[in-house]
């Protein structure tokens, strides 16, 4: 299998531990609030609409963005970083182009509860997508 399709896989990995994990712990929150979804964002930051935040947009999204992300991960790679220092970078790479994203959207404002969450997801998908990746890698 191609290197970058195993890291899109991996990547596809640590987007399904990022899910789980999301819809773990907004059922069992006390304070529910919607999530900001990915096609939210873009559509406020394009054309300013309002869409829907469930759809097969937001799906192609969400999993793009993680598949996307995968291959950041082998990319980081062949550039020599392993280890904790492979993580931190692709920590750096997916969650704050996110994070300067949710920034740009005019009237969003994130609390530091929902900033930690959200650290803690992302970082979920970066352990996950570089175990996956290290296990590929090694077969």
């Amino acid at each position: 299998m191609n290197q970058h399709l195993r890291a899109a896989a991996a990547g596809l990995a640590g987007t399904a531990g990022y899910t789980l994990l999301s819809r773990a712990l907004k059922a069992r929150a006390a304070d529910h609030h919607e999530s900001v979804q990915p096609v939210t964002v873009a559509a406020a930051l394009t054309t300013g609409a309002e869409v829907r935040p469930r759809g097969p947009l937001n799906f192609a999204l969400h999993w793009g963005y993680g598949a996307w992300g995968g291959v950041a991960r082998g990319l980081l790679e062949r550039r020599g970083l392993s280890g904790w220092r492979a993580e931190a970078a692709h920590l750096a790479v997916v969650w704050l182009p996110w994070r300067l994203l949710l920034r740009a959207k005019r009237g969003h404002r994130t609390r530091p509860s929902a900033l930690a969450l959200d650290f803690a997801k992302h970082s979920v998908y970066v352990l996950v997508t570089g175990a996956v990746h290290r296990g590929i890698r090694q077969r």
